[in-house]
């Protein structure tokens, strides 16, 4: 399930089977960027994207 982008073309998803959040950009094939915790996606961006 996807709910969201980071405004640079990367999704924010929900992977239900694993009940992890993801940052994911197509572009780049299969591999997330990263997967956690909402919280922790949500900070993984905020510290790496200000």
């Amino acid at each position: 399930m996807w709910f969201g982008d980071d405004s640079v073309g990367n999704l924010l998803g929900w992977v239900a089977e694993k009940s992890s959040a993801i940052l994911w950009n197509p572009a780049d094939g299969f591999e997330y960027w990263y997967s956690g915790e909402i919280a922790a996606v949500w900070a993984f961006i905020r510290n790496n994207y200000e």
